[in-house]
């Protein structure tokens, strides 16, 4: 018979509870499972499509080999961030940790929804933002390295006689 745990809100206080040398079995383990529940409520809230077309989540401490693990929280490591393993990708700058496809703060298990989504639409657009701004520096660099190398062609070429510059090669 399984033993039926009571649904349990994640707040910031019950998560510190988990670093109490004190706390019982029991409430460890009601807390652990109020976190995976709430978990799987964010990441799905920021990516709700994450499980289409065979795609699926798991915390990024799971076993790559095992097809039954699903990973677990742990409290030390994912004291800030939580990463997320499976086959899943998510923008910038929530993606690409050490031990997953991504990952979201800590905090979120005991933030509002609302908050949440509004946090992740402004960080992932800024990202976007940001990388265009990249995109187009290096344009622009790369475009005054080809005028720079054009400069120097006209002035090589015209200090050289046209039998030197038959030995001459430009990229």
């Amino acid at each position: 018979m399984k033993h039926k745990v009571k649904e349990v809100v994640v707040t910031k206080e019950l998560v510190d509870k988990l670093y109490d040398p004190n706390i019982s079995k029991r409430e460890y383990d009601s807390i652990i499972y109020a976190i995976d529940e709430r978990f799987s409520d964010v990441v799905t809230l920021i990516h709700p499509t994450i499980t289409n077309r065979n795609g699926w989540f798991v915390y990024g401490n799971f076993d790559y080999d095992s097809e039954e693990d699903e990973g677990h929280f742990d409290p030390d490591r994912y004291k800030d961030e939580i990463c997320i393993g499976g086959k899943c990708l998510f923008p910038e700058p929530y993606c690409f940790t050490d031990e997953g496809n991504g990952y979201i703060p800590t905090r979120w298990l005991w933030t509002d929804d609302e908050d949440i989504l509004k946090e992740y639409k402004k960080e992932v657009k800024q990202s976007k933002k940001e990388k265009e701004r990249k995109k187009e520096k290096n344009k622009q660099k790369r475009k005054e390295l080809k005028e720079r190398k054009k400069k120097m062609k006209i002035i090589i070429t015209s200090k050289l006689s046209k039998e030197e510059l038959k030995y001459i090669q430009f990229k």
